[in-house]
This record gives C-alpha cells, structure tokens and sequence, in this order.
C-alpha cells in the first residue's frame, strides 16, 4: 500500500449510508468542491524520502484524486502524478485513472478504464515505447488503491477493536503484476500511547505479504503510517514543511 495517509470523507460517507442503493443524489451535491487537501513528508530509516500532496475532490456523484509525489532518489528529485475518477457510492466504483512517473530521463505514462464496472483496460507508455494493451475482468467491490482511506473511513463505523474486514485493490503503478487485483485486510488494533494521545484508532492493514499501521481520526483522515519492515513513516504536516522537507 502507498504512503498517502487520507481522509476526510467521513460526513460524506455518513450521507451516503442513509440513500438508498445506487448513486448519490447529485441534486443535492455541489458541482465541484475540493473536500480535503493532504501534504506528506515520508522518512526512510530517519532520513527524508518523499513529500507528497493529496487532494479529493467531489464533483456532483463522482470523486476525484489527484496525487503529486516528489521523492529523492540516488541524489535526484523524481516525481510521479496521480489522477483517479470513482463513483461517490458506499462501493467507490472505479471509473479511471492516469498515472504518470518520471525517472530521470526516463518517462512513464500509464491510462486505466473500468469498464461498467466489470472490465479494466490499461494502455502503458515507457520511455517511448507502448507496451501490449493488459485487459482483465474485476471482482465487484474491487476499488482504486487511492481511495482505500475511503473505505476504512466507512469500515471504521462498523468494526470494533479486534474485528476485521477484507478488501479487493487495484495499485495504478502495477505494471510489473498486469494490474491484477489484490486482496488485503484491516484489522482495529489495541490502541497505542500514540493513538491515546492523539485520540485516534490504530489499524494494521495487509496486502501483498505487507503489513502498515495506519492511525486515524473518528472520520478517517490518517494522522500517520508506518512501514515496520522498511523503516518508512508518514506524517500528515504543513504544505511549508512537506515543501522543506527535501532541502
């Protein structure tokens, strides 16, 4: 799972518990409002990593991503772009997305199509060159990996500690696998000093043999994340400090 703590969609998702099956009722949705805007400063083992900025946005009964990562690597500063489309239901149904990642020289541009629902088809551009069209049926319920914060905010108003709940993914970077699905779980954990003091709920999600800890707020909105295995810590900060983060 990335390092894009998130969400501040709670009183969203609240609202959409209480309309019936289907879509939201965009009548009553404003045409375009940015819900949350997120910076994140990433350390490896102490040292600074990646700063990064995340945004929502709800535009009438879709939701909206964007991502825009700046990580320092082998002495340089690399980024990568995120932008992601979902339907703004209780199930977060994929629509697109394009993911773009620039090493160095070398430029990578990746285009993603959910087909109702049911069908994704990916176009991969790499350095130049486009790779064959990757096209495979999806499971329902299955949602683009930025939104998980999403769906542990609607989780969280259902588990108590101890309980757990699955889900199915789709990581936009996937190239390496064809972007096959992934299948993970949360679990609430026993809260911790940090949880008791910043009044928030300590989750342990895997995925892919990975474990994070995620600390979230009674909404959802991640406080921090933790990679054990990595060293690697995410930290909800200022846009002035996320931006000094790598100087």
């Amino acid at each position: 799972m990335k390092m894009h703590t998130v969400i501040a969609l709670g009183l969203l998702l609240t609202s959409l518990a209480a309309l019936p099956c289907g879509a939201a009722q965009t009548s009553r949705a404003p045409k375009s409002k940015v819900v949350w805007d997120y910076w994140y400063a990433v350390a490896v083992k102490s040292l600074p990593y990646e700063m990064e900025n995340d945004k929502v946005i709800l535009e009438g009964d879709k939701l909206r991503f964007q991502e825009h990562v700046w990580k320092k690597e082998e002495g340089f500063i690399n980024q990568e772009e995120l932008g992601a489309f979902a339907m703004a239901d209780m199930s977060l149904t994929p629509l697109f997305f394009n993911y773009r990642s620039a090493y160095r020289t070398t430029e990578t541009v990746v285009d993603g199509t959910v087909h109702d629902g049911k069908n994704l088809v990916v176009n991969v551009r790499k350095a130049g060159q486009s790779l064959p069209t990757i096209s495979h049926s999806i499971s329902s319920g299955t949602f683009f990996e930025v939104f998980f914060p999403l769906w542990i905010g609607k989780e969280l108003k259902i588990l108590k500690p101890g309980q757990t709940a699955g889900f199915t993914t789709i990581f936009e970077d996937g190239i390496e696998d064809g972007f096959d699905t992934k299948s993970g779980d949360i679990r609430i954990e026993t809260p911790d000093e940090f949880a008791n003091k910043t009044g928030t709920t300590k989750v342990a999600v895997d995925i892919s043999n990975l474990r994070t800890y995620w600390w979230v707020d009674s909404q959802g909105a991640a406080l921090r994340t933790q990679i054990p295995t990595a060293g690697a810590v995410s930290e909800r900060v200022s846009k002035e400090k996320a931006q000094a983060f790598l100087k």
